[in-house]
């Protein structure tokens, strides 16, 4: 059976950030799998003839839920090792914005995991926003440096418009 190296393993902490990265990335692959099969029990009319699906769909709906679930343990496991996701990759918030809608999206039925811990959905959502608040930090002062970093070149710019600082 394939298994990852023993670097990239976090079963226990591991001070390598991008290993939880590609655990949450691996999940979210999945979400994106089952995602257009995935079809909202709310907006199915009750008459609709089941045709035998209903085995598949719920075996669709259980990989999307673990899947998700398991982006959060992923998460905290990070959090708890590297503190925070201040300085994560920017896959991380695509791994989160994957997640989200599993718990927000009326699909969402914990017991229907067989996989321990279960997350419900209020704490899915509070993981989730919890990650991309401390996601939007770094990446909010990431655009500050970049902003600052403009406000320089066209001063520069400015200036070599003039003639000023020219050695021509």
């Amino acid at each position: 059976m394939y298994d990852l190296s023993p670097t990239l393993r976090i079963v226990k902490p591991n001070n390598c950030p991008h290993a939880y990265t590609l655990h949450m990335v691996y999940y979210t692959i999945h979400i994106l799998l089952v995602k257009p099969l995935i079809r909202n029990p709310l907006s199915v009319p009750s008459n609709t003839p089941d045709h035998g699906n209903n085995h598949i769909m719920k075996r669709t709906r259980q990989v999307g839920i673990e899947a998700a679930q398991q982006i959060c343990i992923t998460a905290q496991r990070y959090r708890q090792v590297l503190d925070s996701f201040h300085s994560s990759v920017l896959s991380a918030t695509h791994c989160t914005l994957s997640a989200a809608p599993i718990f927000i999206g009326g699909t969402y039925d914990e017991h229907c995991v067989e996989q321990q811990p279960h997350i419900s959905a209020q704490k899915g959502v509070e993981t989730c926003l919890t990650i991309l608040g401390e996601l939007a930090y770094s990446w909010e002062s990431c655009w500050a440096s970049t902003e600052e970093s403009d406000n320089a070149v066209s001063t520069n710019t400015a200036w070599r418009l003039k003639g000023v600082g020219s050695h021509f």
